[in-house]
């Protein structure tokens, strides 16, 4: 046997409300190209928030860092390149 398939799937019913499996009880919540899997799901009332939501900010933070890093190195080398041409 080269492949076995197993519907396995993790999901947060303590936070999430209204998945769909298909084929009913057995099937997987999720990739069962079913448009109410998606459209049901609603967060639960009095659910809160994971504790990383700040993350996708220092990402940004960060990604603007490294871009400005960038800049200012190709700046340097351009101006170096620049330079050993006059010369």
């Amino acid at each position: 046997m080269l492949w076995y398939n197993i519907n396995l799937a993790a999901h947060r019913t303590d936070r999430w409300s209204g998945y769909v499996s298909a084929p009913g009880s057995e099937g997987a919540p999720f990739w069962n190209m079913i448009r109410t899997t998606y459209q049901d799901l609603q967060p639960k009332a009095g659910a809160t928030a994971s504790s990383s939501s700040g993350t996708p900010l220092i990402w940004g933070v960060v990604g603007v860092v490294v871009a400005a890093l960038l800049v200012v190195l190709f700046a340097l080398a351009r101006r170096r390149r620049a330079h050993r041409i006059e010369e």
